[in-house]
């Protein structure tokens, strides 16, 4: 006689029970996990009698797992708002410059020494170098040629 339900605490289905079974693990006919009901899981009687139990510890466990996954996805949220907030810190605080072979410092031709004198003339005034790159453009007579891209920054 099934004289005791329950819900699983893994899937929620409804499990009825012999009050035999009390104390004893049985397997949820559903998901197959193992769960044990005592006296104690006791939570309310029906009207005709039948027991309902929960099993407590495993809810809490439950109900906790989900707490800390809650917690960590707000985590996750707040470090994330934290970084975009920060970058556009730094974006309203910090300014830009592109130095090419272009510039005043190279008269049209890369020169390793020229690069340097800019470089640390630049670096004296607070710009330091965060990225280098080399861009290819079309050339004159039908070939391609290459010119340094330098970029630095600086706080405003």
């Amino acid at each position: 006689m099934n004289d005791c339900t329950a819900n699983c605490p893994f899937c929620n289905s409804a499990i009825e029970f012999s009050i035999d079974l009390l104390d004893t693990i049985i397997l949820c006919p559903c998901c197959k996990e193992e769960i044990c009901f005592s006296e104690n899981d006791i939570i309310e009687f029906s009207e005709a009698g039948k027991k309902t139990y929960r099993n407590k510890k495993r809810e809490e466990e439950a109900r906790q797992k989900e707490i800390q996954a809650q917690q960590r996805i707000a985590e996750v949220a707040t470090q994330k708002e934290i970084a975009r907030l920060n970058q556009q810190k730094k974006q309203e605080r910090c300014e830009y410059k592109v130095l090419t072979q272009k510039d005043k410092w190279f008269s049209q031709k890369f020169d390793p020494e020229a690069l340097e004198k800019a470089l640390n003339s630049y670096a004296s005034q607070g710009w330091k170098v965060v990225s280098a790159v080399t861009a290819t453009f079309p050339g004159f007579i039908g070939g391609n040629r290459e010119e340094m891209v330098v970029i630095l920054e600086r706080d405003k």
